[in-house]
């Protein structure tokens, strides 16, 4: 009995190792040209090849303590919404072995070698069936809605996720089946990965309800005792470690704030987008990095009444599948749903790109464990349907003509990925719109120094989207392109238009290009107040405050000691449109006297250098201004002058970080 346990068990070995041989080269078949590409594309070149942060072991620790993002963001907290460690470590590692895109590549495909196989693992544990189990895996490896995720490096989180998701699914079946809390335990560390990974991990656990519920058939009356509740509980430990870690070092963002989604366009959105998900399953063509979609709302259009009967249709198919005890397909057609549910949901965080192929990678595997449950309950319900010689001949011709026709598709689009030009232009090709696609490849172009080519499409994204969320960057690539070109003007022009355009975080760099400009035209106080506005957009920038500083020595050695900065702020800045401060009154010793402002209680404070307030007699001579203060109790901006000047009315100019200023003046003593 023991030695027939022993053949049985190599036996079972042995077919798994073939099914991964067999997986390995259909692989290499299906995505072995990927190996040839010769550049990063989109996310890569930021991410990767100009990432210092992932081009050495000693930065490991950055993948605990820090985001992926640090370097092109200048930092985690409250800059990005992202934290992924594993796909960091993922990238330090595989830079070692080779900084070029083979590398990553390759580790892509091993990846989904050891995604496809789990999937073969899942569905033999749950069937105890090796052809349903291959059917389902194969499914899987051919389906050409995959290739974004395969091909795309930066999109190596939705692999990591679906690699550790999957082992622990793997585990919580071999738990059920075994008792075993050894295998428990695995379930709690791969959640964790699972997690660490990319965002969808969190629904792990509901996914296992659904299997108890569903797959195991566990009554409700028993997932109800604690020895079944404190199994759930103990997600809880991971969970909370993950959100320590996160919060450490990203804050409190959890998604959102690229568009503004109103509840009926949430509700459209969301219903029209799941039946085009569903149909991008069985029918893939065209392949499509930026698919264009309409966020409506149109209640009454035919695709949003086709939608809700789709999702009708497919929530009747579980419900039918629970009645007939069919558990393999109800689970299969929960698991689909489950993990797309975040994408129909979380739309602020998507952004423009609300329609993604790389978002059906983890939901497709419950399409494949379906497909592979449905192949084999077919066979063995209708075998004669399937093993007749006619009838075998056609589903065998059929079957050749699908797989070649994916293989095509997929080797076809692996071409597409091949750098970040070919894909750009080809997802432009496909929609003109794309305007996230369009800016980033005109960007590319110019730091490349195919400056006319950059030109071309940042000009085309201008005069198609002037208002386009971010069109700041195109402003600013045509300012970079004009100062590769030597004209200074045209530079300027479009560094300011670009400044006039934007105002986030990321921005900075423009104010302070622009700021440069000026300080070489001795324009000093123009310099000054775009280097303060970057800035309060980036504090710790060490370039911006270095330009800062030689700013302020500048305007102390050209205008304060020469006695002309009065002067000089009403030529290098502008008259503010309103008058936001007022003239309270004076108060004069025998030495000097203090003049008292404030901003007008109606209106907003900004920031107003002190050191910059200048004032002038009407006789048009320049005060010197003893001491300049500002009594916050009372909300009031003291200037201390010469008690020779009480006798004196004057003018009084207060310049802001934004190049304005404001005008208030004096009564005379």
């Amino acid at each position: 009995m023991k030695q027939q346990q022993t053949v049985s068990s190599f036996i079972a070995l042995h077919k798994n190792a073939v099914a991964l041989g067999v997986f390995a080269l259909l692989i290499v078949a299906f995505y072995g040209n990927t190996l040839l590409s010769d550049g990063f594309a989109f996310d890569d070149i930021v991410q990767i090849e100009q990432n210092p942060y992932v081009q050495s072991l000693k930065y490991l620790p950055k993948t605990i303590l820090s985001c992926q993002w640090e370097y092109p963001n200048k930092g985690c907290m409250g800059r990005v919404l992202y934290y992924r460690p594993p796909f960091f470590v993922s990238s330090i590692l595989t830079y070692q072995i080779s900084p070029n895109p083979w590398a990553f590549h390759l580790v892509s495909l091993l990846y989904f070698l050891l995604i496809v196989h789990l999937i073969f693992l899942i569905m033999k544990a749950i069937t105890k069936q090796f052809v349903p189990s291959l059917a389902a895996a194969l499914l899987f490896l051919a389906h050409p809605i995959l290739t974004e995720t395969v091909d795309w490096i930066a999109a190596g989180t939705e692999l990591t996720l679906a690699l550790f998701a999957l082992l622990a699914v793997l585990f919580y079946i071999r738990y059920r089946q075994s008792k075993s809390r050894k295998n428990l335990l695995f379930v709690y560390l791969w959640y964790f990965f699972a997690i660490l990974s990319k965002e969808q991990g969190i629904l792990l656990p509901l996914l296992f309800l659904l299997a108890d519920l569903v797959l195991f058939r566990i009554p409700v009356k028993q997932l109800l005792r604690w020895s079944e509740i404190k199994n759930y509980v103990w997600f809880a430990v991971p969970f909370a470690v993950y959100m320590f870690m996160r919060i450490s070092v990203i804050g409190f963002a959890l998604g959102g704030g690229f568009m503004q989604w109103t509840f009926s366009e949430r509700v459209y959105v969301g219903i029209t987008l799941f039946t085009k998900y569903v149909s991008k399953i069985f029918y893939p063509y065209p392949l499509a990095l930026f698919p264009p979609f309409e966020r409506g709302p149109d209640f009454l259009s035919l695709s949003f009444l086709l939608s809700a009967g789709v999702i009708i249709l497919f929530t009747a198919s579980i419900l039918f599948f629970i009645k007939k005890r069919q558990n393999m397909m109800a689970f299969s057609l929960l698991w689909f749903s489950l993990f797309l549910l975040p994408v129909l949901i979380f739309l602020d965080a998507v952004g423009e790109h609300v329609f993604s192929e790389r978002y059906l990678f983890l939901p497709t595997v419950g399409f494949a464990l379906a497909g592979g449950y449905a192949f084999s309950f077919l066979i063995k319900t209708y075998p004669s349907l399937f093993l007749k010689t006619p009838q075998r001949f056609f589903w065998i011709i059929s079957l050749v003509f699908l797989v070649g026709a994916a293989w095509f598709l997929i080797y076809e689009r692996n071409k597409d990925w091949k750098n970040n030009e070919t894909i750009s232009l080809k997802t432009l090709e496909q929609n003109p719109n794309a305007h996230p696609v369009r800016s980033q490849l005109g960007l590319w172009y110019v730091r490349r120094g195919e400056g006319e080519k950059g030109k071309e499409q940042l000009e085309e994204l201008i005069k198609r989207a002037p208002d386009w969320k971010d069109i700041t960057m195109a402003y600013k690539g045509l300012g970079d392109y004009y100062r590769i070109q030597g004209d200074e003007e045209q530079t300027l022009a479009y560094y300011v238009k670009a400044t006039e355009t934007g105002f986030s975080p990321r921005d900075y760099v423009v104010y302070n290009d622009v700021g440069v400009i000026y300080m070489d035209r001795g324009e000093y106080l123009k310099g000054f107040s775009y280097f303060c506005r970057s800035l309060q957009l980036l504090l710790e920038n060490e370039a911006t405050q270095q330009n800062f500083e030689s700013s302020l020595a500048a305007i102390e050695a050209e205008y304060i000691k020469s006695g002309t900065l009065y002067e000089a702020i009403q030529e290098q800045f502008a008259k503010a449109p309103t008058q936001k401060i007022e003239f309270l009154d004076t108060k004069c010793g025998e030495e000097s006297c203090q003049y008292a402002f404030a901003f007008r209680g109606d209106q907003q404070i900004e920031a107003l250098p002190p050191f910059l307030i200048a004032a002038q007699t009407q006789a048009g001579k320049e005060v010197a201004i003893l001491n300049k203060g500002f009594d916050q109790a009372a909300s009031v901006i003291v200037l201390e002058v010469s008690s020779a000047l009480q006798n004196k009315a004057m003018t009084v100019v207060f310049p802001s970080c934004g190049g304005v200023y404001y005008e208030a003046a004096s009564t005379s003593t």
